[in-house]
């Protein structure tokens, strides 16, 4: 089992680099960048599931729907938390780096924002939800459940400093990273309660879309 542990730690480790060497070394558009993270996240599990046979990728994608409506509900604060965070926040400090970030970095702009946003809310959050707690948290969960949340969570927050490059400045970042841990960690709690991927994909996309709220606001205000 220790083994098998250290093999998705490489794992996670290879994807993460991949994922942040795109993203911070070679700049390419988000639709690009879209290109080598979908395949990756997606792809890497059912990989894995061939040469490890007892897991099951798609066990996680079960038709029971335990917990949706109270995943809907924390969804909708979540959402409200952020956006009234943003709204706080902006009145006490310059978030315009985070704009000329998404425009340099990310080549996302007035014209293309509805569609990435749309992206990032559905197709993406499912991506690092597949990822992050159908792999990395049900494969470390068959050892040791503390290790389970701790890599899952940790590694999710990790992989978001590539996207979340020029932003913020280091203390800021610091917070956002802590959130992101902790936003992880419930999403764990929340699949290892309801024994599904789409408790925590619902939340997750609520999570996005206050993002993508806050990116409206800071493009088109």
């Amino acid at each position: 089992m220790v083994k098998k542990n250290i093999i998705m730690g490489i794992v996670i480790a290879f994807c993460i680099a991949i994922i942040a060497y795109t993203d911070m070394v070679i700049k390419p558009g988000y639709v690009i960048k879209t290109m080598v993270k979908a395949p990756i996240f997606f792809l890497v599990p059912i990989v894995y599931s061939k040469i490890y046979k007892n897991f099951k990728p798609f066990k996680i994608l079960t038709s029971n729907t335990k917990g949706l409506k109270s995943s809907l509900i924390l969804g909708l604060c979540i959402y409200a938390v952020v956006v009234l965070t943003y709204l706080l926040a902006d009145s006490m400090m310059d978030l315009s780096s985070i704009k000329t970030s998404l425009e340099n970095n990310l080549g996302i702009n007035k014209s293309n924002f509805l569609a990435i946003g749309l992206y990032v809310s559905i197709c993406n959050s499912f991506l690092e939800e597949w990822f992050f707690r159908g792999f990395v948290f049900g494969e470390f969960r068959k050892s040791s459940r503390g290790l389970a949340y701790l890599i899952s969570s940790l590694s999710f927050s990790i992989y978001h400093i590539a996207i979340m490059d020029g932003m913020f400045n280091f203390g800021m970042l610091f917070l956002v990273l802590v959130g992101l841990f902790i936003g992880g960690t419930i999403f764990n709690y929340l699949n290892e309660k309801n024994n599904n991927i789409y408790s925590s994909w619902f939340c997750h996309s609520f999570a996005n879309f206050a993002m993508n709220t806050v990116g409206f606001l800071i493009f088109f205000t």
